[in-house]
């Protein structure tokens, strides 16, 4: 065969990944959607990351990443990155994991698609509470999420603990022990409610604020003290991710206590990676900016979230649990193990510099 020829096929084949015209040529199974429909091709940028589903495409669309492999969203769990199975036999905590549409539950699905056994840690929401669609559904905060981390393999077991006491920190962490045998990784995602400390200073209450500290800061302060001494007696290494924001870098009006616990927790981040690290224990901070949360729901779909969007955000959209869960996970893999230390915004552009 000729160099042209060697070439034309080269050619081809590259073509095919970018595009996606036919990934069976490389071995990846074609892409689908999750309710069984056709899968609507939406391009790629070349430049690597997710692009918005195409408008009008419906509830069942899928998102595509490029990184020269054109494989759609439900594929790059598959497959994507991180091979299924990297974590089998790892034990994951991941606190604040109730919530349908959060940060918690994409970080224990993320996890659980690579092998890992999850413990999502929930604070045993009132049923009464749920939003809306949670309650159309029947779901049943961290027992759901058990559920679905089952559906994909990994065992699970939900818990439910107060992160602001270190008596149910260490609770917990002893369960999980008992249970599994080890811990491999800490997700400290726990974060009291949004709403009544989002006001002025001199009507912030002491209240308020200590439930924010005690929650963020504390919490996960408590939660990384005890892992971190299994992490260490086991001496396999492991990660810890704290879910912090980019309010601990750029604060906003009117937000005082959240500002200050996310600049805290991004501190501890600091202190304990330097700390840690000689265990092979690896802890980073990620600071999502805008993410479609029911945290959020008062102002989801409202003009002036579509606003926040257009004038802060550069990627011209927000993110979600499902995204940011996914790189939480990456940061427990062996392509994250030379990650520490760090506080990643995943903020699609919001903030940036050195």
């Amino acid at each position: 065969m000729g160099v042209n020829k060697h070439r034309q096929i080269l050619y081809s084949l590259i073509i095919a990944v970018r595009t996606g015209s036919d990934r069976s040529l490389l071995g990846f199974p074609p892409c689908e959607r999750r309710d069984g429909g056709a899968y609507n091709e939406v391009p790629v940028s070349g430049q690597g990351g997710s692009v918005p589903a195409v408008p009008g495409a419906g509830a069942g669309a899928v998102r595509c990443y490029d990184g020269l492999k054109g494989l759609c969203e439900d594929q790059r769990d598959k497959s994507g990155g991180n091979r299924m199975g990297e974590l089998d036999g790892k034990v994951a905590i991941i606190t604040g994991a109730g919530r349908r549409r959060s940060i918690g539950r994409g970080a224990a699905l993320g996890l659980a698609r690579r092998g890992c056994i999850v413990v999502p840690v929930g604070t045993g929401r009132d049923p009464a509470s749920f939003p809306e669609d949670e309650k159309r559904m029947g779901w049943r905060d961290v027992e759901s999420v058990a559920e679905e981390v089952r559906s994909l393999g990994p065992r699970a077991l939900p818990l439910v603990a107060d992160v602001s006491r270190r008596d149910q920190v260490q609770g917990m962490v002893d369960r999980v022990v008992r249970e599994f045998g080890r811990v491999d990784f800490l997700v400290n995602n726990a974060a009291a409610p949004k709403g009544e400390d989002r006001v002025p200073l001199v009507e912030l209450s002491e209240g308020q604020l200590r439930l924010v500290l005690e929650v963020k800061v504390l919490g996960s302060f408590f939660c990384a003290q005890a892992v971190a001494k299994v992490l260490v007696e086991q001496g396999e290494g492991g990660s810890i991710v704290n879910v912090s924001s980019i309010a601990g870098k750029r604060p906003m009006p009117n937000s005082a206590a959240y500002a200050a616990g996310n600049a805290a927790l991004d501190a501890l981040t600091s202190s304990l990676s330097r700390e840690l690290g000689g265990h092979g224990v690896r802890v980073n901070s990620v600071c999502p900016g805008l993410v479609e949360t029911s945290r959020w729901d008062s102002d989801i779909g409202t003009a002036g979230w579509a606003k926040r969007i257009r004038d802060m955000v550069p990627l011209q959209r927000p993110t979600d649990g499902d995204e940011t869960g996914e790189f939480i996970a990456f940061l427990c893999t062996s392509a994250g193990s030379y990650i520490n230390g760090q506080c990643i915004n995943f903020d699609g552009g919001v903030v940036t510099g050195h």
